[in-house]
């Protein structure tokens, strides 16, 4: 019996590791697509509002943050009664930080814009259709590789977008979401790393409930909590605008 057992296990493994290494990156971000969702939902996915919390060191902050197609941000933070605001219009931006003494709209730099910018996007990047016909984006697939995460073998998807951002999706090899997202971003060399956890499916798409996030090999963790998202509802233009 224990002999029969053994055989098994032995063919499983062996099974599971022929289904590994048969993977190509096509395939891989086939799959990975259907598991995050209706690809006609990504696509059409205009305009988002996410309802949430950051946590850090102990104290949570209330956020709203919006999204609009194809170039439109907005994250405001409530900090200790006072709105944080950074807002991206394209190629502008600005921002309000009560923490800095910035109690009024200030345009951001070119510069500022460029490095900012990338990693706001980065930290929200779980609702990004860029593995959509992703050439046509200026994306490069770099490889495609397994490694072993908290004991589990994973795949690895690593790829370079425009503006020479490096970014790895560890991908779970069974239900094939992408649940860790490390980012080196081209305009800082800051490497951010994502975790998304608590995933669930609204309007088509599968969301993370909680994204951690940490920079470099800086120990102190942020996370997002997504307490509610309003998906392709109208949102008014002047919220992006400098006031």
């Amino acid at each position: 019996m224990r002999l029969l057992v053994r055989k098994v296990l032995i063919i499983m493994l062996v099974f599971a590791n022929v289904m590994l290494y048969s993977e190509t990156p096509e395939s891989v971000i086939e799959k990975n697509l259907r598991a995050r969702g209706n690809i006609d939902s990504l696509q059409n996915l205009k305009t988002f509002r996410i309802v949430g919390k950051i946590e850090t060191e102990g104290t949570e902050f209330p956020m709203v943050y919006y999204y609009k197609s194809p170039d439109k941000y907005r994250i405001q933070v409530d900090l200790m009664g006072q709105s944080g605001i950074t807002v991206f219009n394209g190629d502008d931006g600005w921002l309000v930080d009560p923490s800095q003494n910035i109690f009024t709209p200030q345009r951001l730099s070119a510069m500022d814009v460029a490095s900012i910018k990338p990693m706001l996007n980065c930290i929200f990047s779980f609702y990004s259709d860029k593995l959509i016909n992703y050439e046509s984006k200026g994306i490069k697939l770099d490889s495609l590789y397994q490694s072993a995460y908290e004991g589990k073998k994973v795949f690895n998807l690593a790829f370079t977008t425009p503006g020479n951002h490096h970014y790895t999706y560890t991908i779970d090899p069974n239900s094939y979401l992408d649940f860790v997202h490390t980012v080196v971003l081209g305009t800082t060399n800051l490497t951010f790393k994502l975790k998304l956890m608590e995933f669930y499916s609204f309007n088509g798409i599968v969301f993370p409930r909680i994204i951690e996030s940490k920079v470099d090999n800086n120990q102190r963790l942020t996370k997002v909590v997504i307490e509610n998202i309003q998906v392709n509802n109208p949102i008014d233009d002047n919220l992006f605008s400098i006031p």
